[in-house]
């Protein structure tokens, strides 16, 4: 399934110290929206099941007030071998309105245009039902949201 080919996040492939200097600020923005198949294998790895369903065949991570991802530790991404699309495509984002948008984060200076655009066309994948239906989810959190959200300067990715 194409949903979980893996993608390249730098030039160089590693991402994980560029994350943890930033202190992961992606796994603070609220919950992480992941599909069936991503979420069965997230079971099938063995980890906790923080995953709550928004809509047919789509998920979300569980998290507090915080807004801190639950897989988030202090060594960084426990699922990060089996994380969800939009965990790997960061800082590529796509809006519940289905536009994509490069998020100005320590790991954008290092992807690939390649990189980029691979992600843009996975995230462009999901139906629209799914981005309305977890933004309707989310909506509870919305002033937390915008505010850690307007940390990041986004561009659209054309």
């Amino acid at each position: 399934m194409a949903r979980l080919m893996p993608i390249s996040s730098t030039k160089t492939g590693d991402n994980r110290g560029v994350c943890i200097a930033c202190g992961a600020m992606c796994c603070k923005l609220g919950g992480a929206l992941a599909m069936e198949e991503e979420v069965e294998a997230i079971r099938a790895h063995g980890y906790p099941d923080y995953f709550e369903q928004v809509s047919e065949g789509a998920w979300m991570t569980r998290w507090g007030d915080d807004g801190v991802c639950p897989y988030l530790t202090d060594d960084g991404c426990a699922i990060y071998e089996v994380r969800p699309l939009r965990c790997r495509a960061f800082p590529v984002i796509q809006m519940s309105s289905g536009e994509v948008f490069l998020s100005q984060c320590p790991l954008a200076e290092q992807m690939s245009p390649d990189t980029m655009e691979e992600s843009k066309n996975l995230l462009l994948q999901t139906p629209a039902a799914v981005l309305v239906d977890s933004a309707r989810h989310l909506s509870r959190h919305a002033a937390i949201l915008k505010m850690r959200i307007s940390r990041y300067g986004l561009r659209p990715i054309r």
